[in-house]
């Protein structure tokens, strides 16, 4: 093969690679995060009670998104991409992924000492650990205050 032939293979083979692995990126989940930008803010316009914030438990969350700050920010729409937690006014609830029941447990909530409220669970759910904060469809489990994540939620309609 001349040198000529051979740099002309090279040169399309480079322009292919780097084609393939732009055209593999995955593209950006349509979740709009900035949506839950201001949730702490809109969840303080209401002075909430343990009756308002089991009132506004009640029903079908979708997890969103979960964000990370504790060594660097990390955010992943993948993570629990299909979960989806029933929260019944007899204070348990049913998890389940990809529309399959994985669990159920009891809950109720517990007075932070700074006038918020955290839900425990029985059996533990991960994504349901930290802070609650409501606003609108949209629940926050903030649990970075201690170098947990925050897990997003989004009521179902």
């Amino acid at each position: 093969m001349t040198h000529k032939k051979w740099s002309t293979w090279v040169i399309l083979l480079m322009i292919s690679m780097q084609w393939s692995l732009f055209s593999c990126k995955k593209s950006p989940d349509p979740i709009n995060t900035d949506n839950f930008s201001g949730l702490y803010e809109c969840h303080n316009l209401i002075s909430w009670d343990s009756t308002k914030m089991n009132q506004a438990l009640i029903g079908t969350w979708n997890w969103q998104f979960i964000r990370c700050y504790f060594k660097t920010k990390i955010e992943s729409f993948d993570t629990y991409k299909g979960f989806s937690v029933e929260f019944k006014a007899d204070h348990t609830l049913i998890t389940q992924q990809d529309g399959i029941h994985t669990d159920t447990a009891s809950w109720h909530f517990i007075p932070t000492n700074f006038g918020g409220f955290t839900l425990e669970t029985v059996p533990s759910v991960g994504q349901l650990r930290g802070i609650v904060l409501f606003c609108d469809d949209r629940v926050e489990f903030a649990d970075g205050y201690v170098d947990g994540c925050d897990n997003y939620f989004i009521r179902k309609k």
